[in-house]
């Protein structure tokens, strides 16, 4: 499909949203939804999760859904409760009881990295981590600069515990990767997932769609020394990974030392002298 067909097929999809929309004068009064409606990449993207311009209606179908979500939920001004607290003054502080998931750096096309360490995270309330997860994900969009459409995620297993082994966690995760961010996971590396890990893995790996779960990839490191094993296998994921910070930080990062993940992460996971 040339750029002319691709445009003609985005504006397609986007009039069939209008069609569809039983409230099309509230997205257009929204100026934020109008703005995400407007913007071709974002059409584009759920064109692209349902499998080309021949199922314009049903990516149609997903963005009323996504609109109608955005509208409820407003993502954009979400900040997690846990990791955030108002102030008497007025003022949201961070909170040590939170979450440890942040922005870290970009890889070597510009994609945002998440980097979360489950030993390091406080709060395991799972709506209190759906909201995180929300926040997370449009601080990763937001850093985005021109042309970038994706993260990549690094989870850091360190610590986990069977508090962890709750699957609707992971379930979360795949909802909104599918249905809310569909095409926005670059790479998804799970460090050092222990032996009690296979049983989540088992309860949800069958609810994985395989274009996702193709982009999963489980790294072991040498905890000692912070060299990774099988260097051969990972040496594209390092050398794609944590290349320099991003320009800013956004509420949910500058909580609990959002500089010792970068660096706890260049020393654990990558390979000291190969990368």
């Amino acid at each position: 499909m040339d750029d002319r067909e691709g445009d003609r097929a985005v504006d397609r999809v986007r009039r069939e949203v209008l069609t569809q929309l039983s409230t099309a004068a509230d997205v257009r009064s929204d100026p934020v939804l109008a703005a995400w409606l407007d913007d071709d990449a974002n059409v584009a993207r759920f064109l692209r999760a349902e499998g080309g311009v021949e199922h314009a209606y049903k990516a149609a179908k997903r963005l009323v859904s996504m609109l109608a979500w955005m509208k409820e939920e407003r993502p954009h001004e979400l900040v997690c409760p846990a990791c955030f607290k108002l102030s008497s003054g007025g003022v949201l502080e961070a909170s040590a009881a939170g979450h440890y998931m942040h922005v870290v750096t970009y890889d070597l096309m510009n994609r945002p990295t998440i980097y979360s360490c489950l030993e390091l995270a406080a709060n395991k309330d799972i709506e209190d981590n759906r909201k995180h997860l929300i926040s997370t994900f449009e601080t990763a969009i937001g850093l985005m600069p021109p042309g970038v459409e994706q993260w990549n995620w690094v989870l850091d297993m360190h610590g986990f515990r069977l508090v962890d082994c709750d699957p609707r966690l992971a379930k979360i995760f795949l909802s909104l990767a599918g249905e809310r961010y569909p095409e926005r996971l670059g790479n998804f590396w799970v460090v050092d997932a222990p032996g009690i890990f296979s049983t989540l893995w088992a309860c949800v790996e069958r609810f994985i769609d395989p274009v996702t779960k193709e982009k999963i990839k489980f790294v072991k490191t040498d905890a000692k020394n912070g060299e990774q094993v099988g260097v051969d296998s990972t040496r594209p994921w390092m050398r794609q990974t944590l290349t320099r910070a991003p320009p800013r930080l956004q509420p949910g990062q500058a909580s609990r030392g959002a500089g010792q993940p970068l660096q706890r992460t260049r020393r654990r996971i990558l390979c000291a002298g190969d990368c």
